[in-house]
């Protein structure tokens, strides 16, 4: 009888020395199919999550660049609103040449300013106001249209304030161009509005993205120490098992 316990014991510690083996390999060497399993889902996950956060960065630069096209455009409004006031005050007949000539020159200052700002305003070296199109790679991709400022100055032209009548075409003139400016205007909003969405969406992937792979991060730590668990339950047993040799 005695001999039969001890060949169960011998087989048993056998089988349990084989077990605790390949579960020492599986929980050191993390190559447990279900954990190899989670640990890739945790990367992946933290992979798309960079990767939002990647085009959330590209969003907010596209917002930083349509806010400063807005702000060029806000200085070409108080230009444009000026000159409507020159215009007007030109139409006034009881103006002299001398005043005339001051009013004229003023337009003209003006008028070089807007120029400068249309053909200078620039974000990380693009223009902003040369009517291209542009992509911003968000993850929904937004395609920014640019205002051509060219549309503003070619709607206000050449103001000749020199007579009442040529002041009033002037006038018709800046009227057009503060048009073309509230189009622009326009389409500066539209854009940035597309973007701030587009990007807080980005963002808000980027959260979840981010918080599931935590969560899953947390399974896998979860499940290697239940592995080591296993291993140190096992290394008991084997223990036990080779007292009674």
């Amino acid at each position: 009888m005695s001999d039969i316990n001890s060949t169960i014991r011998t087989l048993l510690t056998q089988q349990t020395q084989q077990t605790v083996r390949v579960a020492a390999s599986q929980a050191r060497s993390n190559t447990s199919p279900k954990i190899a399993e989670t640990s890739s889902a945790a990367k992946r996950l933290e992979n798309k999550a960079r990767i939002s956060e990647v085009h959330a960065t590209n969003g907010h630069l596209a917002q930083a660049r349509e806010s400063v096209a807005s702000a060029a455009l806000d200085n070409a409004s108080d230009i444009v609103g000026r000159l409507g006031e020159i215009a007007t005050r030109a139409t006034d007949g009881q103006l002299n040449s001398s005043d005339r000539a001051a009013l004229q020159q003023e337009a003209e200052t003006l008028q070089g300013e807007l120029s400068d700002i249309f053909s200078n305003t620039k974000f990380n070296g693009q223009q902003l106001f040369s009517g291209n199109s542009i992509n911003a790679a968000t993850e929904n991709s937004v395609e920014i249209q640019d205002p051509d400022g060219s549309n503003i100055t070619g709607a206000l032209g050449t103001l000749d304030l020199s007579s009442p009548s040529s002041s009033n075409a002037a006038l018709e003139q800046v009227k057009d161009a503060q048009s073309e400016l509230n189009n622009a205007r326009t389409q500066v909003g539209v854009s940035s509005s597309s973007v701030g969405r587009a990007t807080l969406q980005d963002y808000r992937a980027a959260a979840e993205l981010s918080g599931l792979a935590d969560q899953v991060s947390a399974e896998h730590a979860l499940q290697k120490i239940q592995e080591l668990h296993k291993f140190e339950t096992q290394e008991k047993i084997h223990a036990l098992l080779s007292k009674g040799d």
